[in-house]
């Protein structure tokens, strides 16, 4: 009975989207970021590095290999040819796991919107690392000022916003990605030494392990989720942000990983749907609204979410520091 209780005190999800959407619906500017981002990347110059990677492949030896395993090794360098040869390298400007929403970063354009479109190729591989650098510390920069916007947006945080403030808002965000590629590689390098030595003895088994060691790398993850929203709100350090968050997932576990399978399934819809416009296609723009507008309510929704989760686990503190006196 009292588990039951406490599931209905926690935070509602349906609840937490309608106020994501009455949120975004009164301060629409919240789109603009992701619309803006992707309306840059159909009309904006292009990078192209087919030329860098081609020299890169060519230069490469051919590896001695069995015939199945050198078919495979020509179709992964063909596939990376076509992949690389309308590549614009501006979408290294969505940052992952933590970035601007978009639905044209990943997609390959065959054909633009403009007759004339600048085009620019990138020859140097210094120039090439320098640019993913640089892209990336600007996704940041924009993703942290996406973020906190939003925060002001839902009451979390202060209007008031000082440029202090933001580069340590900044500087924890770079962080984030740094956190969780260091744990996934901690996980993963083991877990794959494993799975290789169970390649020898069953293929079957090693393909058991890659699911187990997916699933590990998720559970771990997942107590993150929160971790930018305390950045954002809370103005916590890195660390505090990420242990906040961790106890907010283990007192809302099963809300809160429903809420992130909804939120995901709604993101994934929404990015086949607004995606079904061909190239060359100027529904492309109603595309990158709609996948503008259902992104920002989902991401809007998180920090409504989070608001009233943490609410429901400082009553939950506060309480047992009560009973905890009274006894």
């Amino acid at each position: 009975m009292e588990r039951e209780q406490n599931l209905l005190n926690q935070p509602g999800i349906i609840e937490s989207f309608k106020q994501g959407y009455q949120t975004v619906s009164e301060k629409l500017y919240l789109i603009l970021f992701p619309f803006l981002f992707d309306l840059f990347l159909v009309f904006g110059p292009k990078l192209r590095i087919d030329q860098l990677v081609n020299s890169i492949l060519s230069a490469l030896p051919t590896p001695k290999l069995a015939q199945n395993l050198m078919d495979q090794w020509l179709t992964t360098i063909e596939q990376l040819k076509n992949f690389t040869l309308h590549y614009n390298l501006f979408s290294e400007l969505r940052t992952f796991p933590l970035g601007i929403p978009s639905l044209f970063s990943w997609r390959i354009f065959e054909q633009s919107l403009l007759s004339i479109t600048p085009v620019f190729e990138i020859h140097n591989e210094g120039l090439f690392i320098f640019l993913v650098i640089l892209f990336f510390l600007l996704g940041m920069g924009l993703t942290t000022w996406y973020y906190k916007s939003i925060a002001v947006s839902t009451g979390l945080a202060s209007s008031k916003y000082s440029f202090k403030q933001f580069g340590k808002n900044y500087l924890h965000f770079l962080g984030i990605p740094i956190t969780l590629f260091l744990i996934a590689l901690g996980v993963s390098l083991p877990g794959m030494c494993i799975i290789s030595l169970a390649t020898v003895l069953s293929p079957a088994f090693a393909s058991v392990l890659y699911i187990v060691l997916f699933i590990v790398l998720i559970s771990i993850i997942i107590p993150f989720i929160f971790t930018p929203h305390c950045v954002v709100s809370h103005e916590q350090k890195l660390l505090d942000s990420i242990k906040q968050s961790r106890l907010i997932y283990q007192a809302t576990k099963f809300k809160t990983s429903l809420f992130i399978l909804l939120a995901f399934g709604l993101s994934m819809l929404s990015h086949l749907l607004w995606n079904l416009p061909k190239d060359g296609s100027w529904m492309l723009i109603v595309g990158a609204f709609g996948h503008a507008l259902v992104s920002t309510i989902i991401i809007v929704s998180s920090f409504h979410f989070f608001k009233n989760a943490h609410a429901y686990v400082d009553n939950l503190i506060k309480n047992k520091v009560e009973q905890g006196s009274l006894a």
